[in-house]
C-alpha cells in the first residue's frame, strides 16, 4: 500500500531508540535514507546535544519536541501537511 498523506489507511511508523549520546549512531539513524523510508517519526532518546543546545537533523527531519533527552522527529511531509499546522 503506498504510504501518502491522502491514503486513510496509511500506518504511522515510529522508530524509538536510546543513543546513549553516540553522535556516530545519532549521524547513522539521521542521515541513513532507510530512515525516512522506512519510518514516519523517530523519537530518541538521549542524543547528542552540540554547544548551543541543540540537537542534529538533516533536511528530511523536523524536530517537533526538543526536549533535551528526547527529541522528536517527523518527516518533513509529515510536519508540513494542513491537519498539523
Amino acid at each position: 500500500m503506498p504510504n501518502t498523506l491522502d491514503n486513510p489507511t496509511t500506518r504511522l511508523r515510529i522508530w524509538q531508540q536510546n543513543l546513549n549520546t553516540s553522535s556516530d549512531t545519532q549521524h547513522c539513524v539521521i542521515s541513513r535514507p532507510t530512515t525516512a523510508r522506512d519510518w514516519d517519526i523517530v523519537a530518541i532518546q538521549e542524543p547528542t546535544i552540540n554547544a548551543k543546545g541543540n540537537t542534529r537533523a538533516t533536511h528530511d527531519w523536523h524536530v517537533v519536541a526538543s526536549i533535551p533527552h528526547a527529541p522528536i522527529y517527523t518527516l518533513q511531509k509529515i510536519a508540513n501537511c494542513d491537519p498539523c499546522k
